[in-house]
This record gives C-alpha cells, structure tokens and sequence, in this order.
C-alpha cells in the first residue's frame, strides 16, 4: 500500500473514530492541536504484536501519548507511571486555560525538609529548589490526589 492509499484510508477512519470515541486524546483526554497534541492513530494490540489495522484496532491519540506507548499494549499503556503524568500535566494545563488557578493544596509540600540558606526538598514528591519558594512548585503527591479525586467524582456523577 502505498501513501497516497494510506493517507486515503486515513481520512476515512479518523471520522469513524472521532464518532466512536470523541474528539480528543483516547488515553490523556487533550483536545487535539499541533505538535504534541496532533492526532495520530494507535493500535490497541500494536502491529509488532500481531495487530490489525482495522478500525477496531485502532484509537485516536496525540502524537504524545502515541510516542509514548510505543508497542506497549493499551492495557500495560494505561496503567504505566508515563500517562499518569501525562494525564496530571493536561489537567494542569486545562485548569490554567480555564482561567482557574491551580488549588491551593497542590502547593502544600507536606514532606518538606528545610536544608538551609532557602534550599528545601519535599521528601513526598521529590521536588528540591535553591531559587523557588516552595509555595510557588507545585507538589507532585498533592496534584496526583487532587486528579484521583477528580476522576473519582467525575466516575460517579456520569454513572
């Protein structure tokens, strides 16, 4: 097959996606763009292990998110450390868009160790800084509970 018939078919499919899936990223939910967030199609049971290339073998995805995966399965993508930060730094990113300012519990360094001279280290989430306020870096561990929750109540009120 060559690439006109590629692109061809894809032109197809994305529509058929777009409808069964929605319009934005299968696994980090990002509303599609350029770049990063450029629609891109992923297999569910990647082609190196034995996929198909029909449509219910395929997802809409960023070309992020694409990258990412790589030849994991979807299952083994969906529990991996990568999408949770993907997932986390799209919720940020949407929260900002929205013109709301991140809560302010994702500032609270619960684990914080004062090293002197203003340097500090959140033992919870790793952050460290010499230069920045901890008030002003967001806390890994706080932004991961606050995106649960979410998630969670988002789970509840749909069901």
């Amino acid at each position: 097959m060559g690439a006109k018939e590629r692109r061809q078919r894809r032109a197809k499919v994305i529509p058929a996606l777009i409808e069964r899936d929605g319009d934005r990223c299968f696994y980090c939910g990002c509303v599609f763009g350029t770049r990063n967030r450029a629609p891109t199609l992923d297999h569910k049971v990647p082609r190196s292990n034995g996929g198909r290339s029909n449509v219910d073998n395929l997802r809409l995805v960023c070309y992020r998110c694409n990258r990412l995966k790589g030849n994991q399965s979807e299952a083994e993508f969906l529990s991996s450390r990568a999408l949770i930060l993907r997932r986390e730094t799209i919720l940020l990113q949407q929260t900002v868009a929205d013109g709301k300012t991140p809560p302010k519990r994702w500032f609270h360094h619960a684990g914080i160790v004062w090293l002197g001279e203003g340097d500090w280290r959140c033992e919870d989430c790793g952050a460290a800084s010499a230069t920045e306020s901890p008030t002003r870096v967001i806390c890994r561990t706080q932004r991961a509970a606050y995106r649960t929750a979410v998630l969670t109540t988002r789970a509840v009120t749909d069901s």
